[in-house]
């Protein structure tokens, strides 16, 4: 018999909705707070309709391994694809996959989206539950798995309830795993309604990273992040401090992807945004179009060409001063960390940087 496939966890994959999250384990009230603002705690998608099976073929069974650690794909059950290659379209998995969450233009990144299940090979009663999506290109798979990860929420809140595995490209949370790779984004969840919850998620930590990285090696996508990612600073960063927005940087749209991370040193916090472009001539083009921002100016005085840059959000007209700079063909940029919640009392985090921090902590960044 086909077990019944909830869509929520494949909502996560496209960034249109989430799955429910377990109560965590560790990280006390605040934590708990932050990972229910967290991407992976929206409400359960409504209306969408049960899934089919069926129109598996050589191909869609062949993109995954029979075997995979402990459990094999379940014949009962086959692979159903959508979109590339398949015969079920990206609007069909939006109904029966990915729930109402999958709006167009997060569907526009996606090229195709497979569902399955495995079961265990001695214990038919354990299964696995999973969704590999893949993305038209890398840095839209991993925009939106940064953002299922981290959405708005703050990473040391994150981290409260969550493991990260593989440098951060595969995290554990609750009885779920979810994993980039290349184009690919791969959400699994435990199933096994014979055991509590505690029981289920101590099995998932052992079982999901071996049937994740099986999954993911027989792909074949590359393991190595974004070049763009990569021009982040390491030190100082928190662990699942990073997103990447595909049109936007600085608060600003329209400048194309950037990278962001988050840091912490003490009791000073801030955040890091990266522009990478083809050559030093490009870079410099992305300064002077900031520079013709209302509430942008020259730093004078400053040890290399650098601005002063106001970003205001449009929820709160909180505003975040970054100072922007340039090295070759990379833009980098630093701006005081605020985010406002209850866990900070509405107010900012930790210490304010002044411009002389912040020209600082960049010229370490300039120097890597």
């Amino acid at each position: 018999m086909l077990r019944a496939f909830t869509p929520l966890g494949a909502c996560v994959l496209a960034a249109g909705c989430q799955a429910p999250a377990p109560a965590p384990s560790s990280g006390g009230e605040q934590g708990r707070a932050a990972l229910n603002r967290a991407s992976f705690a929206l409400e359960p998608a409504e209306g969408a309709a049960p899934l089919a099976r069926g129109n598996e073929s050589r191909a869609e069974r062949g993109e995954l391994p029979e075997r995979a650690g402990d459990f094999e794909l379940d014949p009962h059950a086959p692979p159903v694809a959508y979109g590339e290659g398949a015969r079920e379209s990206l609007e069909r998995a939006c109904e029966r996959v990915l729930g109402p969450g999958c709006r167009g233009e997060e569907r526009a990144q996606l090229a195709r989206v497979v569902r399955f299940h495995y079961l265990h090979r001695q214990d038919r009663e354990s299964s696995i539950d999973g969704v590999l999506s893949r993305h038209r290109d890398e840095l839209g798979a991993y925009a939106r798995f940064t953002e299922m990860i981290l959405g708005q929420g703050d990473p040391e809140e994150i981290a409260a309830g969550a493991s990260a595995l593989d440098s951060g490209t595969l995290v554990l949370r609750g009885d779920s795993a979810f994993a980039w790779r290349g184009r690919e984004l791969l959400w699994l969840r435990q199933v096994d309604e014979r055991v509590p919850a505690a029981h289920r998620e101590q099995a998932a930590r052992v079982a999901l990273p071996r049937v994740a990285r099986a999954i993911l090696a027989h792909l074949g996508a590359p393991d190595t992040l974004p070049a763009l990612v990569s021009h982040l600073p390491q030190a100082d960063r928190i662990p699942f401090g990073v997103r990447l927005l595909l049109d936007e940087a600085f608060g600003v749209p329209g400048f194309g992807p950037s990278a962001l991370g988050y840091y912490r040193s003490g009791d000073q916090r801030w955040r890091v945004a990266v522009v990478l472009r083809a050559d030093a001539e490009s870079a410099q083009d992305v300064l002077h179009a900031l520079e013709r921002q209302p509430e942008a100016r020259r730093l004078e005085r400053a040890p290399f060409e650098a601005l002063l840059l106001t970003e205001r959000s449009p929820a709160n007209d909180a505003a975040r001063s970054w100072v922007v700079t340039r090295r070759g063909e990379v833009v980098y940029g630093i701006a005081e960390e605020g985010l406002p919640g209850p866990s900070m009392g509405g107010a900012r985090a930790g210490v304010e940087l002044t411009v002389q921090d912040k020209l600082s902590k960049l010229q370490g960044a300039r120097g890597r």
